[in-house]
């Protein structure tokens, strides 16, 4: 009998009713198990970054996200938490494979009303919440079976045959029943995982004392966050309204590059502290961990060197990409880190000084 291990994990307090409602209604009795083990992180969003505005940075999710030993890590954002991250609104759930691991990630809130087109089984055992999030899952969980994509809309659209949606368009056609083709997967090859919280729930299920579990849950929280490396836009936007350059190696006015360098010693404790826009641009151009891009994302680095304009009558100036081609930097007249620039008022001041605008992307 194989066991299936998912972890949900929510920025909110997670209703676990529904979720082991569907999951008692998935396991196939002598053949899987269902385990959930849930989390609350309120940080999430914060450490999540856009790679486009249909995924999330595959970088952010595999650092912030993935633990070994789960089959499956679900997301469980609100629509209003979607929105913040970016995501267009017509997509409402992605599944990602990273590492060998399937995260996916929705945002339902019980708005679309796709349970009215089921039989009163399904309805009585999903929320449309919990029926879009199984169905990532199952998309991510074919490939791991073996199996392509579109029997995923067989096994919870119910379509009459596992390709029709590739040859119809109406996606509602569907059957009262469409869970057959969940139980007929070929459970015998989901590779066996054990999540290193279960080992830990069961030592300390042999205690009587409630409180070891609850030290126990507090240091494993405690390690895990402590293990982990924050992305270059989580650190920069940490520093908002405040100083990043407390130093002083350079005046306020000339403190960018050493505002950035700051910043990114959070992230890379050995990066040098640079005072000079021209030494950060040589210094990112010669480190590998740094790759120039041609397009922006949120954490990437934008810098117009000073010393590269002959005669220049203003001096070159870096910052970091929040959303939106919003840009941190160190603001002259104050000292503070702020978002300052778009993208279009820094090329109004420093492309149309002659300048040239480079961005550099962290990639490891």
């Amino acid at each position: 009998m194989k066991t299936l291990h998912r972890l949900y994990i929510s920025p909110l307090p997670i209703d676990q009713a529904p979720r082991e409602r569907a999951s008692r209604f998935l396991g196939i009795p002598g053949i899987l198990k269902i385990e959930n083990s849930y989390r609350v992180d309120r940080d999430i969003l914060k450490n999540l970054v856009l790679e486009s505005d249909d995924d999330i940075d595959e970088g952010s999710l595999s650092r912030y996200v993935a633990e070994p030993g789960f089959h499956q890590i679900h997301l469980i954002l609100t629509g209003d938490q979607w929105a913040e991250l970016g995501l267009r609104p017509t997509l409402y759930g992605q599944a990602r494979t990273v590492g060998g691991q399937v995260i996916t990630y929705g945002a339902w809130d019980d708005r679309r009303g796709i349970l009215d087109h089921y039989s009163k089984e399904i309805q009585a055992n999903f929320t449309e919440n919990t029926l879009g999030e199984w169905h990532e899952g199952r998309h991510g969980l074919g490939p791991m079976l073996g199996i392509m994509n579109p029997t995923t809309h067989a096994a919870f659209y119910g379509y009459r045959a596992s390709d029709s949606h590739l040859s119809k368009s109406r996606r509602w056609v569907r059957k009262p029943y469409p869970l057959e083709d969940w139980r007929a997967l070929p459970w015998h090859l989901l590779p066996d995982r054990q999540p290193p919280r279960v080992k830990v729930e069961k030592k300390l299920a042999e205690t009587r004392f409630n409180v070891l579990a609850f030290v126990g849950q507090l240091l494993d929280n405690m390690s895990r966050r402590l293990n982990t490396k924050p992305t270059l836009f989580a650190a920069a936007n940490e520093y908002l309204g405040r100083e990043a350059s407390p130093r002083d190696l350079a005046p306020d006015e000339l403190a960018c590059a050493e505002s950035v360098t700051n910043i990114i010693k959070d992230v890379l404790p050995d990066f040098p502290v640079i005072t000079g826009t021209w030494t950060l641009w040589d210094a990112l151009e010669n480190d590998s961990r740094f790759k120039r891009v041609a397009s922006p994302m949120p954490g990437t680095i934008i810098i117009s060197p000073t010393g590269t304009v002959k005669d220049a009558k203003i001096v070159g100036h870096t910052g970091i990409f929040a959303r939106d081609l919003i840009i941190m930097s160190n603001t002259s007249a104050n000292g503070l880190w702020e978002e300052n620039y778009t993208l279009d008022s820094w090329n109004a001041r420093y492309r149309a000084a002659g300048y040239p605008v480079y961005y550099y992307q962290l990639t490891q």
